[in-house]
């Protein structure tokens, strides 16, 4: 044996000699225990009920009394008018990593959101890149698309 080792051997020694002791040791009489053999009987069963709906709350400070809801008046969402003409695609890269575009100065990749330029005053309006394709960019706003190709290219030249 290391020498090392002896302190660790000694406590689980004394831990084991310590428990063989208080396993085999008796209650005393007319108390129940674990070698008695008697069954603990439950003498009150506590219970809780629930105060009615109109109580005020327990842990409301003494004396505080809430204020009437304020009620929130919901404006419309400005309706605004998303076009591909917004939207200035200078140039797409297609790679086997993924594609890439430069929507309105910014390199966007797909699932990235653009700010709406000359949107609504006070709000910001977004929408998200959905493709990129070989000399097209499909814009999605509220389920609708917008197929934007980049300035320069031939089918923009076409029209």
């Amino acid at each position: 044996m290391n020498r090392r080792h002896l302190p660790t051997y000694a406590a689980a020694a004394f831990c084991a000699v310590f428990a063989a002791g208080r396993a085999g040791a008796q209650t005393p009489a007319g108390t129940p225990g674990r070698n008695s053999g008697k069954e603990y009987a439950l003498k009150n069963v506590s219970s809780f009920t629930p105060p009615p709906t109109d109580s005020r709350n327990p842990f409301w400070p003494i004396g505080w009394v809430p204020s009437a809801p304020v009620a929130v008046a919901r404006t419309e969402a400005p309706v605004v008018d998303v076009r591909a003409d917004q939207f200035t695609v200078t140039s797409i890269s297609l790679d086997s990593a993924g594609a890439l575009a430069v929507i309105n100065g910014q390199v966007k990749a797909i699932g990235e959101r653009i700010l709406v330029p000359g949107g609504a005053p006070g709000a910001q309006t977004f929408v998200s890149v959905k493709k990129i394709t070989d000399g097209m960019v499909t814009i999605d706003y509220k389920g609708r698309e917008l197929l934007v190709a980049p300035t320069g290219s031939a089918a923009t030249k076409k029209k």
